[in-house]
């Protein structure tokens, strides 16, 4: 049997309707947060010769490359930049330059012919290709960079922000050394880096103990010598520390960085010689987490470095092995311990390269390890990498209080007059339907371009931007509405919430000035002069006939249209991972290769954008396909810092990320444990001037109060209070009013005694009929007249 469409609760009482259920309308967007990481950080590739023109490093990871000066061609910049996905092409001068797209276009960019993108890059401008929020693919005119297109900058001025990072290189982390029963000494060095800080200091601890200051080397390099006396794990922290100023958090902040080696150490309790020095190796090249082109497979790669020795010894041989196949070289050092040599890496993939140094006496160094990749194929050239946490934002509108607002009109009807109006509406007419489309209230397509508009006139970095609105959009994209980044430095959790807030601030920004100028727009007209006669166009109106009735007074009347409070809400519902690379793409010769302009003709730099998004809980095989390896653990901590300590509407530190490990048979995974977006994480608003409690997904980090003029309208009637009359004219007025209140007491008291009489009929009630009778004696009969008429003698 059906359950019924209706039906009581288990109290056995009928269901209350709820006059309070939201009706919200929500609108996501993606706000990006770079990760600024050192252009050392990423898996880099070296390319066999002849090598392309020399690159040379921009401040926030960014490279220039010099043009080929043979032959020479046009770099200009494409006429049509489009996500990823969306596929441009044009077949002829009037043809659409989009040949297919995953999201349905809107009506401007279905207009829009190759024609208008020629026109607009001879003016110096770039069409954008983007989602809206409406879901929609349109495009936007933007100017075009004066440069070469291979800055990979963000234009306008780019943020300053203070960096610091600190590496171990030897011992290599989990190596394991040897000593007499008296301990070891060994060598640390590692290298230090730093951007827009001062004031740096570097310290070495071992086992959480008194850190010791290091002196920091101009080339970039550290050293000290540490002496350990008892066997075991022992574990080696590394800290640098500086300050500089922030231009996003607009003040001097403290940054800091650590690295840690944990190495095993072995004394021999038989030997009773004093603690040995053992010697150290430090290597130049290859960097680390270098790849190499070779489509054989097979690359002579060169190693080489320096080395120390102990006192009373020099260091004879430099072991090189590489521990994926086992391959390994030996080389003397010369007199000033510097060393070369190639080892053969044999087969596409990763290669571990271990290197030790060994001394007269046969002690051996901690081994430095070094990982090295060949690839088969290389065609491009990598010009930027960009790593970003992708945040979901969620503009989401409530219904909140309702009344009346503005006076439209007012006017009198004197005593006994009659007069028509008519009402017409902002909603009647399709122009003014449009521009009175607010995303708060409206459907998204016709508000979307004034709203995003009015988000592109608050957001500073256009070039950031027209990048951003590059990106792969995918079948269910969103819309782009902030830009900002954060520090590598995990300390500086600031920068991140700064660069969310700014973002935030644009979104509510936006939201309020496109709202507020639809409203402006939604006007409700009342005219007192109605005729017949039928308007042009498409507009509508309601017509109505109104009286006063009044004999002395005249009637006013007010009309106000009324008011819609919309509660906004902008809450972080989810946090992904993204990387963005711009590749150019070589000839034969490995020179940058040129393509033909699809529109203008004119050749451009081949350049490739390859943009890869993934969840949180994918961050690992993020990281291993494009980070080195020594960074991850660096980048991994600076991003779930970046999610810790997120301030919400009341300032409320909120963390948005959780480590989860699965369990099976009620027993954790080895190995499986992971880091995602809490699940069914929300938040119960409780409005500050309503009271209204509502619960939206994620966080709420903005709220606002937005007043929406309506179509409705509300007529309220004020009696005049001055007499039209004179004495006389009013004393007839209250006799005319006497008789009528007369002749309703007459009429009041017959109904009386019609009920009392219909009582005692009803009651049986013989005695009171009589005494009714006496009281109530019933009127007389008319008389009748009787009408005789007189006979003739002899009738009958």
């Amino acid at each position: 049997m059906p359950e019924p469409l209706a039906s009581l609760d288990p109290a056995g009482k009928a269901t209350v309707l709820s006059y309070n259920v939201p009706e919200p309308i929500s609108y996501s967007g993606r706000n990006f947060v770079e990760m600024p990481l050192r252009p050392e950080a990423f898996s880099t590739v070296v390319l066999p010769p002849p090598t392309l023109p020399t690159l040379s490093a921009a401040p926030q990871n960014e490279s220039t490359i010099d043009p080929p000066d043979d032959p020479p061609v046009a770099l200009a910049a494409e006429s049509i930049r489009a996500p990823q996905d969306v596929i441009v092409d044009g077949s002829g001068p009037g043809s659409s330059p989009i040949r297919s797209a995953p999201l349905p276009l809107t009506d401007r960019l279905q207009s829009l012919s190759r024609t208008d993108v020629g026109k607009a890059a001879a003016s110096g401008l770039q069409t954008v290709l983007y989602p809206n929020i409406a879901g929609q693919l349109d495009f936007r005119l933007m100017a075009m960079r004066d440069d070469d297109g291979l800055d990979g900058g963000t234009g306008g001025i780019e943020p300053v922000i203070p960096m610091v990072g600190v590496f171990i290189g030897s011992p290599g982390n989990n190596a394991s050394i040897r000593g007499s029963a008296a301990g070891v000494s060994i060598a640390v060095t590692g290298t230090w880096e730093a951007d827009n800080a001062s004031s740096l200091a570097l310290t070495v601890s071992v086992d959480g103990g008194t850190p010791g200051a290091v002196q920091l080397q101009s080339d970039g390099g550290w050293s000290t010598q540490l002496t350990f006396t008892k066997p075991g794990v022992h574990q080696i922290v590394a800290r640098i520390t500086g300050s500089g100023w922030s231009s996003i958090q607009k003040r001097q902040v403290n940054v800091q960085d650590s690295a840690t080696a944990s190495i095993s150490v072995t004394l021999d309790t038989g030997d009773t010689n004093p603690a040995p020095v053992l010697p150290t190796v430090t290597l130049s090249e290859p960097g680390p987490d270098t790849s190499f082109v070779e489509p054989s497979g097979v690359v002579a790669v060169t190693v080489a470095g320096t080395t120390t020795s102990g006192p009373g010894t020099t260091v004879t041989g430099v072991t090189v092995v590489d521990q994926t196949t086992g391959t390994s070289a030996t080389v003397a050092p010369d007199g000033a311990g510097q060393w070369s040599t190639e080892i053969l890496l044999d087969g596409v993939g990763r290669h571990s390269i271990s290197i030790t140094a060994t001394d007269g006496l046969k002690r051996q160094s901690a081994p430095v390890t070094v990982m090295a990749r060949i690839l088969a194929t290389q065609p491009f050239r990598r010009l930027k990498n960009r790593l970003m946490l992708v945040e979901t934002l969620n503009l989401s509108s409530f219904l909140g209080s309702f009344g009346a607002g503005r006076v439209i009109k007012t006017f009198s009807l004197l005593p006994g007059e009659e007069t028509t109006i008519s009402l017409k509406s902002w909603t009647k007419s399709a122009e003014s339907r449009k521009t009175g489309s607010s995303i708060v209230d409206s459907d998204a397509t016709e508000a979307a371009d004034s709203f995003e508009d009015s988000l592109s006139a608050e957001q500073t970095s256009k070039e950031v931007q027209s990048e951003a609105f590059a990106y792969k959009v995918g079948a269910t994209a969103s819309a782009t509405w902030g830009w900002g980044s954060a520090s590598i430095n995990a300390e500086v959790s600031g920068s991140a919430n700064s660069a969310r807030e700014e973002a935030v601030k644009n979104v509510s920004a936006a939201t309020r000035k496109h709202s507020m100028k639809a409203s402006s727009n939604r006007n409700v007209t009342v005219n007192t002069e109605y005729t017949a006669s039928q308007e042009t166009g498409t507009e509508e109106s309601t017509a109505r006939t109104i009286s006063n009735i009044n004999a002395s007074r005249t009637l006013n009347f007010v009309f106000r249209q009324m008011n819609q409070e919309h509660i906004t809400l902008i809450h972080l519902t989810n946090v992904r991972i993204a990387l963005y690379t711009e590749d150019l793409a070589l000839d034969a010769e490995h020179k940058p290769a040129h393509v033909t302009d699809p529109v203008t003709g004119e050749q451009v730099l081949d350049i490739r954008r390859n943009y890869q998004e993934v969840p949180l809980p994918q961050l690992q095989t993020l990281l291993d396909t494009a980070i080195s390896p020594v960074w991850h653990a660096k980048v991994r901590d600076a991003i779930t810092f970046a999610l810790s300590g997120i301030p919400d509407y009341q300032d409320e530190l909120r963390q948005v990320f959780e480590w989860v490990t699965p369990t099976k048979d009620g027993q954790p995974v080895d190995g499986a444990t992971y880091v995602r977006f809490p699940r069914n994480l929300s938040t119960d608003f409780t409005d500050p001037v309503s009271h209204q409690v509502i619960s939206v997904p994620g966080i709420v980090l903005a709220y606002d109060h937005i007043v929406m003029r309506t179509e409705g309208v509300m007529v309220d009637s004020v009696l005049g209070q001055g007499q039209g009359l004179d004495d006389y004219s009013r004393n007839l007025q209250d006799v005319a009013v006497a008789e009528r209140q007369v002749a309703v007491a007459e009429r009041q008291a017959q109904v009386e005694r019609e009920k009392l009489a219909r009582k005692l009929v009803t009651d049986r009630d013989k005695a009171g009929a009589e005494i009714f009778a006496q009281v109530f004696p019933p009127p007389p009969l008319a008389p009748t007249s009787t009408t005789t008429t007189q006979r003739p003698a002899g009738k009958p």
